[in-house]
């Protein structure tokens, strides 16, 4: 018996050694096939990497085209617009020039007319001024005149029209160029 646990005891220390063995083998094969699937994910993803890569070249490729030759395009509209608006704002500022200078130019006309207009109209008076001070003047000596002479005539009128009373007493006269005209004396002279 002694023997018999002996070899036990050799046979456990084998299983022993074994199941140790077969441990550090199951963890070397462990290791090798993490390693493996490791390299192989890691060449599955590169290989996927570029695969998903060249994809997005390709795609991307024509819409960076697209992108550049619109981005150009916007260039070239924005050199346009910008001319158009030099062009345009210069136009705008000679055309406001020319109203403004315009209506300047109205204003004057049509000032000057009414001053001249006015002028016409001031000198018309003037004129008309000059003829009734010369008028009145006349019409002045005129009653001066006959205050003198009649100033105590008894101005009437008869039958609408204007008429004297005279003195019939100092008798009748004629006009020395026209004996067809009778005069007579005033009464009071």
């Amino acid at each position: 018996m002694e023997q018999l646990q002996l070899q036990t005891a050799i046979l456990a220390q084998a299983a022993a050694a074994v199941n140790s063995a077969a441990q550090q083998a199951v963890l070397a094969l462990q290791e090798a096939a993490e390693a493996a699937v490791s390299n192989t994910v890691r060449e599955t993803l590169g290989q996927a990497a570029k695969t998903a890569l060249a994809a997005l070249e390709s795609v991307s490729k024509p819409v960076m085209t697209h992108w550049s030759a619109m981005t150009q395009e916007a260039r070239a509209a924005e050199t346009r617009l910008r001319r158009a608006v030099a062009w345009f704002s210069w136009r705008w500022a000679a055309l406001l020039g020319f109203l403004s200078a315009g209506i300047i130019l109205a204003i004057v006309l049509v000032t000057n007319t009414l001053v001249g207009w006015e002028r016409l109209q001031v000198d018309s008076l003037l004129e008309q001024r000059a003829a009734l001070t010369e008028e009145v003047r006349r019409l002045e000596a005129t009653a001066k005149t006959w205050h003198q002479k009649a100033g105590r005539a008894n101005l009437t009128t008869c039958g609408g029209r204007l008429c004297v009373e005279i003195d019939e007493t100092a008798g009748r006269w004629t006009m020395k160029d026209d004996s067809s005209r009778p005069l007579a004396i005033i009464k009071g002279y």
